[in-house]
């Protein structure tokens, strides 16, 4: 028994943990979507698209700078059924496209 409670807690640490991480992407911001529907993603050199959720604040300044290139500092990444998710916490600009 004992070795199945183990078990059932690795499981569970490899699901949380896969789940979410935090880190940089580095890549080109995008309004995705249809009025009035919009998300804000961000693509990556690998052609990997990331949906954007942060603050609204920053939200309407990455809305300003579609097309360009940033980094973005990220909290948590997540895979739903319509793809990958980032929670954004800063932006940097690196260069205009």
């Amino acid at each position: 028994m004992k070795n199945n409670s183990r078990l059932v807690l690795f499981i569970a640490l490899l699901i949380v943990g896969g789940c979410s991480s935090s880190g940089k992407i580095v890549g080109t911001i995008y309004v995705i979507g249809n009025e009035p529907f919009t998300q804000l993603a961000v693509e990556d050199s690998t052609g990997t698209v990331y949906r954007i959720e942060t603050t609204k604040e920053l939200e309407m300044q990455l809305r300003r700078m579609q097309g360009r290139i940033v980094e973005l500092s990220y909290s948590k990444l997540s895979t739903t059924e319509v793809g990958k998710t980032i929670a954004v916490g800063s932006i940097q600009e690196v260069s205009h496209k």
